[in-house]
Order: C-alpha cells, then sequence, then structure tokens
C-alpha cells in the first residue's frame, strides 16, 4: 500500500449500523428559585456599580464576591410585597420542570419497556 493509502485511513473511525444508535434523553434543568430570577434581572446594574466603586483593576474573584454579597443584602432587605413578582416567576419555573419531568419520566418508561421487549424475543428462543 502507499503511504497516502494508509494516513487516509488513520484517522477514520468505524460506524456503527444507524439502528444500534441511540438519542441520549436529556434530563429537564431544575427549577430556579426566587433569588435565582432576582439575581439575574440585577446583575448587570450592580456588577456595574461595582466596577464604578472599586474600579476594574480588581481581580475578577474579588469582584464576584462583592456581586454576590451586595445582591444577598438586598434581597434579604427586599420586603415581601416586591419578593411576590420573583416568586411567581420561580412558581412557573416549578410548573414547568415537573411538566419536562414527567415527559422524561415517561419517555424513559417507553425507553426502557422497549428495551426488555427487544431483549425479552431473544431469550426464549431455545431448543
Amino acid at each position: 500500500m502507499s503511504e497516502s493509502g494508509v494516513s487516509a485511513n488513520l484517522g477514520k473511525r468505524k460506524r456503527r449500523p444507524a439502528s444500534k444508535k441511540r438519542k441520549r434523553l436529556k434530563r429537564p434543568r431544575k427549577p430556579k428559585t426566587a433569588y435565582n430570577f432576582y439575581q439575574l434581572t440585577v446583575r448587570q446594574s450592580v456588577c456595574q456599580e461595582v466596577w464604578d466603586l472599586i474600579g476594574r483593576s480588581v481581580d475578577r474573584v474579588l469582584h464576584n464576591e462583592h456581586v454576590a454579597r451586595i445582591i444577598g443584602r438586598r434581597w434579604r432587605a427586599m420586603p415581601e410585597d416586591q419578593r411576590r413578582v420573583f416568586q411567581q416567576m420561580a412558581d412557573q419555573d416549578k410548573f414547568r420542570y415537573r411538566q419536562e419531568k414527567d415527559q422524561y419520566d415517561n419517555m424513559l418508561r417507553a425507553t426502557l419497556n422497549s428495551d426488555e421487549l427487544e431483549g425479552g424475543e431473544g431469550e426464549d428462543a431455545g431448543p
């Protein structure tokens, strides 16, 4: 064989037949909390405040610590009526998660049941 023929096959992998390949089920993302939604809403503005306050020469880790502390303090000081908006967002996300989780569980059960059916047919064929 020539050198070009050998080197052309080195990087190639053998493919499995299409029937053996399975799509991996993706688990649903966990629901966000009310604090998560609040943090996502105010983080940009708090980051800018911290940059203005301590300057941009500060280490990124130290900057993130300052931002997290400020967001946490503001969340704890926030009245319940203002928190309610974020709690409603969290409730909607919990509902989304439950629906996606139910669909995921049903698909998982269906996949497991089909695996049992495929495997069970070949085992019973005996003399």
